[in-house]
């Protein structure tokens, strides 16, 4: 019986250091979350990016250029590859992965909110936009 005792003491001994050195050596939650936080901070939308939008009465798609000219400041302008990829982004505001702009195309203005996501090295905003022309679309833009 002491023998069978001894020889578990000594293997949850070698299952504790083996766990302990995983701890000490393993990855800081703390530090990735930090890293992980740095690199979306030090991502840029400044850039070419492809949009659409999936709307009831149809899916459309376009580019667009936008420059960040701070850390929470940007503008663009669409890229005039159809008649209904014309227009501007204004007003631009970023603040953490929320993005703002207004959108003015075909002679009316739209306040945009959207969701940026950034994933190894990519970005995505995701957004919604309703009009009586259109009905309720789901814009996503990515960046090129």
């Amino acid at each position: 019986m002491r023998i069978a005792t001894t020889i578990w003491r000594r293997f949850f001994l070698v299952i504790a250091m083996f766990a302990l050195a995983a701890i000490i050596t393993g990855p800081d939650p703390a530090a990735a979350a930090s890293r992980k936080a740095g690199k979306e901070q030090g991502a840029s939308l400044t850039g070419r990016w492809a949009w659409r939008a999936l709307c009831p009465r149809g899916q459309y798609r376009g580019a667009a250029f936008i420059s960040q000219h701070s850390v929470s400041r940007f503008s663009g302008r669409l890229g005039n590859t159809s008649f209904y990829d014309s227009g501007t982004i204004a007003a631009g505001r970023l603040n953490g992965r929320n993005a703002s702009f207004i959108l003015n195309a075909f002679g009316k203005s739209a306040r945009i909110n959207a969701l940026l996501t950034v994933r190894g090295g990519g970005m995505v905003a995701r957004g919604a936009y309703s009009s009586q022309s259109y009905g309720r679309c789901q814009l996503v833009f990515t960046k090129v």
